[in-house]
């Protein structure tokens, strides 16, 4: 049973009594079904054992009730993860199934798009187990999975490494490894990402060396281990680019919680590069930088707290100032991707906001930026034909969502 695919059921604590039979009918049906009452035990990193099962499954049923929509709780959290987990997954998956325990109940904003289930319709469990059915049907033929038109595939290879200590470490990384007939020296790209990740392990075998004496073997093992976590999306094959995204997860031994963070490479095809540094792609680095953070702080700005029966209206999720705060240079735009849609900048714990909001990640469109692209990653990002917005930058450009609205379009001529 432990190896069958995980089937993780996330609900707020409200909703157990009514989420847990369906649990008990899904482990009768013989599938692996995740729960937290029944898979958490005392002393554990409770938010690294959601996180790593959120990670694991194959397929997240997201019960949806008046409770939970009316509570800023843990399950919004998981909701965004489910969502950057289905980012990475082709058109055909279903991979999060919602689930209404209240027919009723208001569809939370994040969720919209997906086709809901009703748990009060007398079909429901046969529904549930059709679509679980589905899922596991989709993912048994996506082992070497090919991108797009690129003729790139890829698999990955997982490091783990533990050591019992005072305090030990937990040390656990996904490997991409990418192959082309086109692009030869494509396999670089692994070397690179490898080096990083075993410069991550030699920190935490070095911080062996120096024991703390807080820490002793009669305290439980989760709270004498360090943990770190390092889970890589699919490659993002655009233009003449690939990207990969990792979200990170890390836990100091002894601290109230853990945080999220990303890592992210891009590289250039051919001739094959790593592009290190977001502002290498920019003739024009200052007016760049503005139009950027002024279109994260748009989209940001839009996010809102689900709305509780006391409110009169949705509040935003983030403070305009944090985000501003957390969007100030290039440094802080380190971690990104370029897909089809733009270039996705993802933000950690703490950085746009405080820690019960999660991390974000926040697209920025073509349009919005390749008037300031240098002629070559115009072309390799196919954003040479689009049209693009050329916005004015005034005294109070960052004070607003709408300090860069476009003042003119017109398109771009391609390099002879």
């Amino acid at each position: 049973m432990t190896d069958a695919p995980l089937i993780f059921l996330s609900y707020t604590t409200a909703d157990r009594p009514r989420v847990a039979p369906w649990y008990e009918f899904l482990k009768r049906q013989g599938h692996n079904a995740w729960i937290d009452k029944e898979h958490l035990i005392g002393g554990q990193q409770w938010d690294y054992e959601i996180r790593k099962a959120l990670n694991a499954a194959a397929l997240i049923v997201i019960f949806v009730s008046n409770n939970s929509v009316n509570r800023r709780g843990y399950v919004q959290r998981e909701i965004r993860l489910a969502l950057t987990k289905l980012e990475e997954k082709l058109a055909s998956d279903i991979y999060i199934v919602p689930v209404l325990l209240d027919a009723d109940a208001a569809r939370p904003d994040l969720l919209s798009g997906l086709q809901f289930l009703d748990a009060t319709d007398d079909a429901f469990g046969e529904q549930l187990i059709r679509s679980i059915q589905h899922q596991l049907t989709a993912t048994e033929h996506q082992s070497d999975l090919i991108l797009d038109e690129s003729g790139i595939g890829w698999s990955k290879s997982v490091i783990t490494e533990e050591h019992i200590g005072t305090p030990g470490y937990a040390f656990t990384a996904q490997i991409p490894h990418l192959t082309s007939t086109d692009y030869r020296n494509l396999g670089d790209c692994t070397d690179i990402i490898k080096g990083w990740v075993k410069s991550r392990l030699c920190d935490y075998r070095s911080g062996l060396l120096s024991q703390d004496s807080w820490f002793s073997f009669g305290q439980s093992r989760s709270q004498r281990t360090n943990i770190w976590d390092a889970s890589c999306a699919d490659p993002m094959v655009h233009g003449q680019t690939v990207s990969i995204r990792y979200s990170l997860y890390w836990y100091g031994a002894g601290a109230a919680h853990g945080n999220v963070g990303f890592q992210t490479f891009a590289f250039f095809l051919e001739p094959f590069f790593q592009i290190e540094t977001l502002q290498s792609i920019f003739e024009n680095e200052t007016d760049a930088l503005a139009a950027m953070q002024a279109c994260i702080l748009e989209e940001l700005s839009a996010i809102k707290w689900p709305k509780n029966e006391d409110d009169e209206e949705e509040q935003p999720l983030l403070d305009p100032d944090a985000i501003r705060e957390g969007t100030k240079d290039w440094d802080a735009l380190a971690n990104f991707v370029f897909t089809g849609a733009g270039i996705e900048i993802a933000f950690g714990s703490y950085q746009v906001g405080p820690y019960v909001v999660g991390a974000h990640v926040a697209t920025v469109p073509y349009r919005r930026i390749a008037a300031f692209l240098k002629p070559v990653y115009r072309q390799a990002l196919r954003a040479d034909f689009v049209d693009f917005e050329v916005p004015h930058f005034g005294e109070d450009a960052l004070t607003s969502a709408s300090g860069h609205e476009a003042a003119n379009d017109q398109a771009i001529t391609p390099a002879a």
